[in-house]
């Protein structure tokens, strides 16, 4: 059997509980007071086209201050009807509101909740369950648009895709046709280079013919026309490059300019008094590519021709350019299209070959005299 309780534990007991009933009581009145619930409230409606995280509780503010909460949510009847929203705003906030007052969705932050701003308005006064306007988060009205945009534009990426692919495959077959010469398009290509090939050919027929006019055939010269003269004597020259130049350079050496005025004092000079006397200088050598070696030669023949005709005057300068003609001409690798009457040629040399008319021939043994075939 329980002993019965002492009267200090019953005194204690009777503390405890109206301690624990105390602060019940003040935990419940902060709770109410924070949720309106011992202030006296006024009942808004508001009508939006749609709502998004807006619920029963959600807060209503004024200016920013929380001034009520949301009490119901009627769907709409209709497909085109709007969405009530029932809202209690605080009794001391309500005469703030005006006629023109507007409800507007608004987000906390990006993933926060959402709370009803009124917007107090400018004119007027609003009477107690008044429907007023509301208008969606901004925000996600935004973000819709975005979405539909972004939608439109996968769209158009999705065509432009399908036109970018149907317009390879036409290339590919128009290249098919080009290089087959097949289709509209290829035989007009075939046909057009072959006039081109036509024409090319009949502009080097008339080249050709230009050569044996007697005024232009002059201009219109070839290593052969200029090296292959059956109707001259030809009194040549050799000499190996490194008599001349460094190896694989085209700057005259000291000793290079000692050889020529030895040629224009000895070997020239029985020739330089003969009217309609040539000068060719050819150079030639065995080492680079095709393109460095004939600009290699070319350089050389050009050197040695502005020795000669800036120091001694080789070319004999007269009245109307009627002096006597010097040409340099670089071979590079070609072979000489003529004998020069001289075994063993060295791959590397410029040679200086005077072409005399026949009848004006004069006897020289320091050359190689060779009536080219």
């Amino acid at each position: 059997m329980n002993s019965p309780l002492s009267r200090l534990q019953s005194v204690m007991l009777a503390v405890v509980v109206f301690a624990a009933l105390t602060l019940g009581g003040i935990g419940l009145f902060a709770v109410g007071d924070s949720q309106g619930l011992w202030s006296r409230r006024v009942p808004l409606i508001a009508s939006f086209p749609h709502i998004s995280g807006v619920e029963v509780g959600t807060r209503v503010r004024v200016k920013g201050i929380n001034a009520g909460q949301v009490t119901a949510i009627r769907q709409p009847t209709d497909r085109h009807a709007s969405v009530l929203v029932y809202m209690s705003v605080d009794a001391e906030v309500f005469p703030l509101l005006g006629s023109d007052s507007r409800a507007v969705i608004l987000g906390e932050g990006l993933v926060g909740g959402k709370v009803i701003e009124l917007d107090p308005g400018t004119v007027g006064s609003l009477e107690p369950g008044a429907v007023i306007p509301g208008e969606p988060d901004r925000l996600m009205e935004r973000l819709r648009e975005i979405a539909d945009q972004a939608g439109n534009t996968l769209e158009d990426l999705r065509r432009l895709g399908q036109q970018a692919d149907a317009a390879l495959k036409e290339a590919q077959g128009l290249v098919s046709d080009l290089r087959n010469g097949q289709g509209p398009t290829g035989q007009e290509v075939t046909s057009t280079l072959r006039d081109l090939q036509d024409a090319a050919r009949a502009v080097a027929e008339g080249f050709g013919a230009m050569k044996n006019l007697p005024l232009l055939g002059g201009y219109v010269q070839t290593p052969e026309s200029l090296l292959v003269r059956p109707d001259k004597f030809a009194h040549a020259f050799v000499y190996e490059e490194k008599e001349l130049f460094e190896p694989g350079s085209a700057i005259l050496t000291s000793l290079g300019r000692e050889r020529l005025d030895h040629f224009v004092a000895k070997e020239f000079e029985p020739l330089k008094n003969i009217s309609g006397a040539e000068i060719v200088i050819v150079a030639y050598t065995n080492s680079g590519s095709g393109s460095e070696a004939t600009a290699l030669t070319q350089a050389q023949a050009k050197a040695v021709k502005d020795y000669l005709t800036a120091q001694h005057k080789i070319h004999s300068p007269g009245w109307l350019g009627s002096g006597r003609p010097v040409t340099a001409l670089g071979m590079g690798r070609k072979p000489s299209p003529s004998p020069v009457g001289i075994r063993n040629l060295p791959p590397r040399r410029i040679e200086i070959i005077v072409f005399c008319p026949p009848e004006k021939r004069p006897t020289t043994s320091s050359s190689s005299e060779t009536p080219l075939p």
